[in-house]
């Protein structure tokens, strides 16, 4: 790893050597997906982030939870 980057700017939030770890952390999600007719598809899904202590030493990050919903039409 070589740093902490923002989110869609590239800009460097933490260097990689403010952290002598190499972990990063674990990320976990689910999805369920529904087809009540054809051609549409409803989906929902959640997922979790347990930042590791690379993270943690740098920017004291606490681990994000998130979710969202979609629908599809395929034709």
């Amino acid at each position: 790893m070589d740093g902490v980057y923002g989110y869609g700017s590239g800009i460097l939030i933490a260097p990689a050597n403010m952290s002598q770890s190499d972990y990063v952390g674990t990320q976990g999600d689910i999805e369920i997906r529904w087809a009540p007719a054809p051609h549409f598809i409803l989906a929902v899904n959640m997922m979790g982030f347990r930042p590791g202590r690379s993270l943690v030493d740098q920017i004291s990050a606490r681990g994000p939870i998130a979710a969202n919903t979609g629908i599809t039409y395929r034709f």
